[in-house]
């Protein structure tokens, strides 16, 4: 969820590093990932527009609800012109 306003981040990546598995989350910002006998150290999560966050596994457990927190991203500014072109029609 997203930290300041607690609003699901739908299709935020989730990774374990350890094992290099990893999913998306739905648009619900829901996940479930099976693990098999060997536990992760740690879970990786982000998506565009937050500070990614590894989280120790063992807090993982103990936790239903993960946040990320927003960052800005600044972009380029970007001119748009248009090109003024006569066009002549050709009729036969």
């Amino acid at each position: 969820m997203d930290g300041s306003t607690r609003q699901s981040i739908p299709y935020a990546t989730i990774y374990i590093p350890a094992t290099k598995q990893g999913m998306y989350a739905t648009d619900k910002g829901t996940f479930c990932m099976p693990l098999d006998e060997r536990k992760p150290d740690s879970l990786r999560i982000s998506a565009i527009g937050y500070t990614s966050r590894t989280i120790d596994f063992q807090l993982i457990t103990t936790l239903d609800t993960l946040l990320l927190w927003p960052t800005p991203i600044a972009l380029q500014e970007v001119l748009v012109k248009a090109d003024r072109q006569k066009l002549h029609a050709k009729c036969p």
